[in-house]
């Protein structure tokens, strides 16, 4: 999770996010290391001496009311205005604490997966990165073998799901809630491919 933060050009915190990677930095005496570009949100979680250490340390904070999109969403809005302003496109984001924790909010960063389907978009924990496979084209997906992986068809029946690479491979395979899903499959390689005709997300398990 460190590495994948410090390798970011771009670094956000939604909101009580800057709490969570001040204690991280805290307990590492890495603090002064560890300064978002940005905070955002509503700024309800946000901790008033972690807003104050950051703002001096040169973070900006942005204060967004509304109570019509969750943090995560206002994040957005801020990269699409990044990217409007500078001319690059953040086509790969990582979200450091996508998964795990209150599920309800779990579902909502799932959610925004399916918001921004021409991004790279992937939800991260200490245990799981999970990411949306869409039906424009087949995906090529490297891992290490032996790596545990599923594919969940969240959002509608995937009719024709076809793949490779795995312990129990699918052959124009249906899935769907109620029926068949493919979770905790193994890879037999270090490449995964998968060819479907409806969103799926691929989640596989970064820790043995």
């Amino acid at each position: 999770m460190i590495i994948l933060y410090n390798t970011g050009s771009v670094k956000i915190c939604a909101d009580g996010g800057a709490n969570r990677l001040y204690s991280l930095g805290t307990k590492i005496n890495q603090s002064s290391r560890w300064i978002p570009d940005y905070i955002k949100g509503d700024l309800d979680s946000l901790h008033e001496g972690v807003s104050d250490f950051f703002s001096k340390k040169g973070s900006t904070i942005v204060l967004d009311s509304s109570q019509d999109t969750s943090d995560l969403q206002k994040c957005f809005e801020l990269i699409i205005d990044l990217e409007k302003s500078s001319g690059v496109k953040y086509r790969k984001i990582f979200i450091l604490g996508g998964l795990g924790g209150s599920f309800s909010h779990e579902f909502a960063n799932v959610n925004t997966l399916f918001d921004h389907p021409d991004r790279k978009i992937i939800l991260a924990s200490k245990d799981n990165l999970a990411w949306l496979i869409n039906s424009s084209y087949n995906h090529n997906i490297i891992c290490r073998s032996e790596t545990k992986c599923s594919l969940i068809p969240l959002s509608s029946k995937a009719s024709e799901v076809t793949t490779s690479g795995l312990k129990w491979n699918l052959v124009k395979q249906s899935l769907n809630f109620g029926e068949l899903i493919s979770t905790s499959n193994v890879s037999l390689e270090n490449k995964v491919c998968v060819e479907t005709s409806n969103p799926l997300i691929f989640v596989v398990d970064i820790n043995p």
